[in-house]
């Protein structure tokens, strides 16, 4: 953030701040508990401001919920990008599994955030809509990818897979007792290598189709 020049550049980058701070604070809270059981006052304790303040930000705890989720959703989205745009040295489909498992490991609390609205959902019709256009330009990056690898039949079946089984290694291992965070991210890279030597060879020979029934087409 660039030196303000005026009195209005101060209040602007102020606001901001001041935002940022909610905002990471929703994500702690959002992390730990379901949009349905946080509330904006615990939010606001997070964030060590007035509850009526974080009005002056947001409209409503939903609208928050979904600007906290997006920020993780566009960071993981531009990985996605960049390593497509200047694909990285070794297998495309490994690195960007890497990418993902790194990324949710690293930020934990988008992973929480995810997997608690994926279970539990409770959005409006206008929150969603934000929601899923974030996830669609997601997994269009991720389609994109699969597509390069050759998965030319059937890609967004193969990309909605792709990503529902990394969510399954994150869901099984991130909190796994007994290993340290390491311990517990190394694991998870080696489940996804064999989960992605498994999927190219499924896309190599094509024989994926056959398990798709037509009757669900």
């Amino acid at each position: 953030m660039s030196d303000p020049s005026t009195f209005a550049d101060f209040k602007l980058q102020e606001k901001e701040a001041k935002k940022k701070i909610i905002l990471q604070a929703a994500i702690r809270v959002f992390s730990e508990k379901s949009l349905h059981k946080a509330s904006l006052r615990e939010i606001a304790e997070e964030a060590g401001i007035s509850h009526a303040n974080i009005y002056r930000y947001f409209q409503d705890k939903q609208s928050l919920f979904v600007e906290a989720f997006l920020l993780g959703v566009q960071d993981l989205t531009d990985k996605l990008d960049e390593i497509i745009k200047f694909p990285p040295e070794g297998d495309l489909l490994n690195n960007s599994a890497g990418i993902f498992i790194d990324y949710l490991n690293d930020n934990e609390y988008y992973f929480m955030m995810m997997t608690k609205f994926m279970l539990e959902g409770g959005l409006s019709k206008q929150s969603l809509q934000s929601l899923n256009q974030a996830m669609k330009d997601f997994l269009d990056k991720i389609e994109t990818i699969v597509q390069i690898a050759g998965g030319k039949d059937n890609p967004r079946y193969l990309t909605h897979t792709f990503f529902a089984c990394l969510n399954g290694i994150l869901i099984s291992f991130i909190n796994y007792p007994g290993r340290s965070r390491e311990e517990l991210r190394q694991h998870m890279k080696i489940l996804s290598h064999l989960f992605v030597q498994l999927f190219k060879d499924g896309v190599r020979t094509g024989n994926y189709n056959q398990y798709i029934p037509p009757s669900l087409i």
